[in-house]
């Protein structure tokens, strides 16, 4: 890394790379969630988790790098879930080939952000936390906030929402609106909307989330993250699934009926089995026949039940009841 020269600074979701003048090495930074640059003399970025030492190099100092002019670049993460790597070409291997679309650079129709979402049944939160899937770049916040302003329960399938097209715009709609408001703010969150769910969320430990208008704040885990959601407000969308009718009904056409069909000719799919007596499908032992005129252009007639095994019970020489059955014939040997 001696001597080589900054060309530019790229960014892709959560991944960011300083590529260089001179040579076939790029730097990748993920930041994870306290990872941060520090520039020795510049004021010291404020999070709402955690400090900074203002002390030089500061404290958890993963990498620095000096300037020909002395200047000082520093990368810190006191939790040590950042990752810092080297790639010849980052568009083409991973971790950045395999990233989904940045919303932020890139715009998306509803149709394809649709057709994406028909594709997995996971909770809607746990897909746009997945950097691979449809977008990267989404965090915890960000997709908690989406989802309340589109009136959407995190914890709703995808594919629920990709069957009402009216939630797919609206889903969409907020997560370029809250992604462009977020950076318009320079993440500085005391100038984000007053209506956002983002204020509020924070005092699940005192009991006292809630909304402005008093509508409580409901805690949960989705995609192995907390997740907030305001139950009155957010839906859990269910699949809709069409109906089917099942009926145990027989329909025969018309014209292969008479008036004087007996219902065993009507049951029976063979000669043979319409030659059997009506008695082993009717309880009456009676033959029926249908009197009705023929004017519809089909008959529907009940499937009859088959008629149960008669057994003969001996009481005599035993205390027990015992059924006897015919005996099935024993196979011939040989």
């Amino acid at each position: 890394m001696t001597g080589l020269k900054v060309k530019g600074v790229h960014r892709k979701g959560k991944q960011m790379w300083l590529e260089m003048y001179g040579g076939t090495v790029a730097i990748l930074f993920h930041f994870g969630m306290t990872g941060s640059f520090l520039m020795k003399g510049q004021p010291i970025p404020q999070y709402r988790s955690f400090q900074i030492s203002p002390v030089w190099p500061p404290k958890f100092t993963k990498l620095e790098l000096v300037m020909e002019n002395d200047d000082r670049l520093a990368f810190c993460d006191p939790r040590r879930l950042s990752r810092i790597k080297l790639r010849s070409d980052p568009l083409t291997t991973d971790p950045i080939a395999s990233l989904g679309i940045d919303p932020y650079y890139e715009q998306v129709t509803s149709s394809y952000f649709q057709s994406q979402l028909f594709k997995y049944s996971a909770p809607i939160k746990a897909v746009l936390l997945d950097q691979d899937k449809i977008f990267s770049g989404i965090g915890n916040y960000i997709a908690d906030e989406v989802c309340y302003q589109s009136n959407i329960h995190p914890m709703t399938p995808a594919k629920n929402i990709a069957e009402r097209p009216e939630y797919v715009a609206s889903l969409l709609n907020s997560i370029y609106s809250v992604i462009t408001t977020a950076t318009e703010c320079n993440i500085a969150s005391k100038d984000f909307p007053e209506n956002w769910l983002f204020h509020y969320r924070w005092n699940k430990r005192a009991g006292k989330s809630q909304m402005p208008n008093g509508k409580p704040i409901s805690y949960c885990t989705v995609g192995s993250r907390t997740t907030a959601v305001v139950l009155s407000e957010q839906i859990l969308l269910k699949a809709i699934k069409e109906k089917t009718k099942s009926s145990n009904k027989i329909e025969i056409p018309a014209k292969t009926v008479s008036k004087d069909t007996t219902v065993e000719e009507l049951s029976s799919p063979t000669r043979k089995r319409s030659q059997r007596r009506v008695s082993s499908m009717s309880p009456t032992n009676t033959s029926i026949t249908l009197k009705t005129s023929l004017t519809e252009e089909s008959i529907v007639v009940n499937r009859p039940k088959r008629s149960k095994r008669k057994l003969n019970v001996d009481l005599k020489g035993s205390e027990n009841i015992q059924a006897i059955t015919t005996p099935k014939k024993q196979r011939k040997s040989g």
